[in-house]
């Protein structure tokens, strides 16, 4: 799949237009969504997830890590921008770590970009991660009781409210501790507040006491969100209070059985992405 450079920057700009009008909290106006975890280039998986989605009628919150590791990152991007503008109430994008310079330059899309417009990569490096620093950080559903984001809870944060105030169009989010840790925290079920991450400095692991002070202050009963891989394509946590999903069918080099989350009247039903 061939991409040019005048479509990738028509299609950067019209998308951030319309990115940049987004609060950094989506209140999605559904009862009914679709949850889809990371997807790192693999284009097999993103393939059969959109026949999926095309086939149902309410939105589609996609939770960030579309690029990086896997062989089509850009069309893939190219691919989720062109629906959001289309469509942008009923094609969600949030922002995951890899949509930052920090990981993505490290882990392969600077050097996909680099090799698929060798006259133009400074500038279309640039122009992404410009665009992915207007995705919003969190998503809402079904009147608030669902929370969707990539990472996890940042320290010193007792709500959602307090994520809505964050500012957007950071392209180097590690510069503002709340911003960086919801893209980059993970649960940890043997803790209960907050502990250090194998990640790196900056980053935390969040336990169930944490958890539950954030569900409640926020008037929230489930967390759905991505970052980590499992072969199974998905762990719950806490009570099943939060889920956390994958939604690649391989991830470096290893097979993933990835899993998207339809939610509906009040219930969370997994899909097995092999199955479509």
């Amino acid at each position: 799949m061939m991409v040019n450079v005048r479509e990738i920057q028509r299609v950067l700009s019209d998308t951030r237009d319309v990115l940049a009008e987004e609060p950094i909290v989506n209140e999605i106006n559904s009862d009914e969504g679709i949850f889809i975890g990371d997807l790192h280039g693999d284009m097999e998986a993103f393939e059969k997830i959109n026949d999926y989605i095309q086939d149902v009628d309410c939105p589609s919150i996609f939770l960030g890590d579309y690029v990086d590791r896997g062989a089509y990152s850009i069309e893939i991007m190219k691919s989720l921008f062109e629906m959001k503008v289309k469509d942008p109430n009923r094609v969600i994008l949030l922002r995951g770590n890899h949509e930052t310079p920090l990981a993505n330059s490290r882990y392969g899309f600077k050097e996909d970009v680099r090799r698929k417009f060798p006259s133009n990569s400074h500038e279309i490096y640039q122009k992404f991660n410009e665009t992915f620093a207007e995705l919003p950080i969190a998503a809402t559903l079904d009147d608030g009781r669902v929370i969707g984001l990539h990472g996890g809870i940042p320290r010193n944060t007792e709500s959602l409210v307090t994520l809505k105030e964050l500012p957007k169009g950071i392209v180097e989010p590690h510069r503002i501790d709340r911003l960086f840790q919801t893209l980059w925290n993970d649960p940890r079920e043997s803790i209960e507040g907050f502990g250090r991450s194998m990640r790196g400095p900056g980053i935390y692991t969040f336990g169930r006491n944490a958890f539950d002070k954030f569900m409640k202050n926020s008037n929230a009963e489930l967390m759905v969100r991505a970052h980590l891989a499992f072969p199974s394509g998905v762990r719950y946590y806490f009570n099943k209070r939060l889920i956390s999903l994958f939604s690649t069918l391989s991830y470096k080099g290893r097979q993933i059985e990835g899993k998207v989350l339809h939610y509906k009247a009040g219930k969370p039903l997994l899909r097995d992405i092999s199955e479509f």
